[in-house]
């Protein structure tokens, strides 16, 4: 008799996000932490990652003035976060929030994440 492994669901949420929110998930991260929370950035990091084709669509280039993009051909992405991730983006954002650390810059992205 083989043993069936049961799959597990996981609570996950729907989060659109425009190119550049995904772009700044990269400064809620840690740059140091224990190793769950490294492997949960990295989880994240990996799913809002930018493809070679989205890419090139929207003409994206990093030169003097920072990272640019064409705004006309913008998109917005549902991308699908564990609630873990979610858990972990919020306590990022708490973190940056209570030591005067989170830019203005970022306000529509915190309030994606802690909406959910």
């Amino acid at each position: 008799m083989t043993k069936e492994k049961e799959k597990v669901a996981l609570a996950t949420v729907i989060v659109s996000l425009e190119i550049r929110e995904r772009l700044q998930v990269a400064n809620l991260m840690p740059e140091r932490g224990n190793f769950l929370e490294m492997l949960v950035g990295k989880h994240i990091q990996k799913k809002l990652e930018l493809s070679s084709e989205e890419v090139e669509t929207i003409g994206l280039k990093n030169n003097q003035s920072g990272v640019t993009w064409d705004a006309t051909k913008e998109f917005d992405k549902d991308i699908e976060l564990t609630g873990t991730e979610i858990e972990f983006l919020k306590s990022r954002i708490n973190a940056l929030s209570e030591t005067n650390d989170l830019p203005f810059s970022m306000i529509g992205l915190c309030e994606k994440v802690m909406a959910n």
